[in-house]
């Protein structure tokens, strides 16, 4: 391997070691609003690569970096992207402008939710 060469795969891989240093992708079921199951399935090879699965459908998403640090996995092919925040998770058909999923959730993403709706209801309910 020549050093141009080293240097491309590099910057190739560059976006997927930032990715991974932030948060990890979950996996498993995910149910959603509207009864809709997701299920992602972090494939061994190659690496940052999962499959997306929603009803008969299957997408092969890989993972992209972003600036937040919110989970973006993305099927360029079939338009389709999976974004992953602390609290919920939403599956988009960018193609058709459609949301697919939206308010999945994990055991550990339902944990941060309630920890976020905690202080607005005790905030609601204190009297001066």
């Amino acid at each position: 391997m020549n050093i141009k060469h080293f240097a491309l795969c590099l910057a190739m891989m560059a976006p997927f070691a930032y990715a991974q240093t932030l948060y990890p992708a979950s996996t498993g079921y995910m149910h959603c609003a509207d009864k809709v199951v997701v299920a992602i399935t972090e494939n061994k090879l190659p690496h940052h690569h999962y499959e997306i699965n929603i009803g008969k459908a299957k997408y092969q998403a890989m993972r992209v970096a972003t600036e937040s640090g919110a989970v973006k996995l993305e099927d360029k092919h079939h338009g389709i992207v999976w974004l992953q925040m602390s609290n919920k998770s939403m599956l988009f058909d960018e193609k058709n402008s459609k949301r697919l999923a939206t308010d999945c959730r994990t055991e550990e993403q339902k944990v941060v939710q309630k920890a976020m709706d905690a202080p607005a209801t005790a905030v609601a309910t204190s009297k001066p």
